[in-house]
């Protein structure tokens, strides 16, 4: 028996992206290097996969709701490849940062299976669903 988990199928995916943040008058290198961080991951999951969802309901020949939802989830592991400070010429300071990211969706699959075992959404009557999963590679 292992003491270590395992992940049995997970799809990884290996992407490189680019993070950037404006910098205000207030905000430290710190601060800007996290935001900047935080916008290349999120990057990185919407480019592997994303869950789209719509819901029209109609009732008496009238729309009475129409929506779209969107998921994105993943685990993402980063490597910084480079950052970067330009400062433009209006005094505006942009941090940039490059990362490579390994990106895990094994937990955006397991919410889609969850959204589509829900019951009680899937016996609404007069309602019209289209669901559609966008993988990018």
């Amino acid at each position: 028996m292992s003491l270590y988990p395992s992940v049995i199928l997970a799809k990884t995916y290996e992407v490189e992206t680019t993070g950037e943040y404006v910098m205000g008058d207030r905000d430290t290198k710190a601060d800007a290097r996290r935001i900047a961080l935080e916008h290349a991951k999120l990057l990185a999951v919407e480019q592997i996969g994303t869950y789209l969802e719509s819901e029209t309901v109609v009732k008496d020949s009238q729309i009475t709701k129409d929506e779209i939802r969107t998921y994105a989830s993943a685990i993402v592991k980063t490597v910084v490849l480079s950052e970067d400070v330009k400062l433009l010429e209006n005094k505006t300071t942009i941090f940039s940062l490059n990362i490579r990211a390994n990106v895990d969706i094994s937990v955006l699959e397991k919410k889609i299976k969850e959204i589509k075992s829900d019951i009680k959404r899937s016996q609404q009557p007069s309602v019209t669903r289209e669901q559609q999963i966008l993988v990018l590679l």
